[in-house]
């Protein structure tokens, strides 16, 4: 068993430290493409350059995932935490979201949110969450998406829920794809690009924050994902 964790431990330290490495060129890579289309106007719009500064963006994120991931795990990351207007946060990072958004034809109702309804979180990494969440409606779908966020106070917190039309999560895999490098095995599902880390880091995230997540899925009926936030006001 020992020798078991050790092996489990030097795996993960390599990854992390192997991502750690990634970052820098990967950022090398997108400031010189952004400096190359600035001193050359007529590449502004063109579709090879779109599709490196896409490919790079994505590759960039997933990386910074797994160093978030690695921070939480070992106890270097500290939430900046403050009171957030909870609608203002989605409509944030449906901006964020636009372009796939866009692309998809979705529809996103924020009407569930009420106005004065507040938070106490970290801004970005409650961000994020909420990104991971609201990117895998859009990507886990095979017609046109509709996403519905709602929030309700519960208790002595918040529940924010993310429901969609799309094709759902066969009930023995629910659990599965909170876990790090794990995806539901479902229909085209491998279609879609990614570590299998995005449910991980907001349900580590989630409970650095003292909540929980779940989700009520079935099989091409949609997913719910249910986030519950408590709200700690400070002394």
């Amino acid at each position: 068993l020992r020798k078991q964790r050790r092996l489990l431990q030097t795996n993960v330290d390599f990854f992390n430290n192997m991502a750690h490495e990634f970052r820098t060129p990967l950022t090398n890579t997108g400031l010189a493409l952004n400096m190359l289309v600035r001193k050359n106007p007529a590449l502004h719009d063109d579709r090879f350059v779109e599709v490196l500064r896409r490919e790079n963006k994505r590759l960039l994120s997933e990386v910074e995932r797994v160093l978030q991931l690695a921070g939480i795990h070992n106890g270097h990351l500290t939430l900046q935490q403050e009171y957030l207007p909870l609608r203002d946060l989605l409509q944030s990072v449906c901006q964020d979201l636009e372009l796939p958004i866009a692309a998809k034809g979705a529809a996103v109702d924020l009407e569930g949110v009420p106005a004065a309804l507040e938070i106490w979180g970290d801004r970005a990494h409650l961000a994020n969450a909420f990104r991971n969440l609201i990117d895998n409606a859009l990507k886990y779908i095979t017609g046109q998406p509709h996403i519905r966020l709602s929030a309700r106070m519960q208790g002595k917190g918040v529940l924010v829920a993310v429901e969609d039309n799309g094709i759902g999560i066969p009930a023995d895999q629910r659990t599965l794809i909170f876990e790090k490098f794990q995806r539901a095995d479902q229909g085209n599902i491998h279609d879609q690009k990614g570590f299998g880390l995005g449910l991980a880091y907001v349900k580590s995230i989630v409970e650095l924050h003292r909540g929980f997540v779940c989700v009520n899925a079935e099989p091409r009926q949609g997913s719910r994902f249910e986030v519950f936030l408590p709200l700690t006001k400070p002394l």
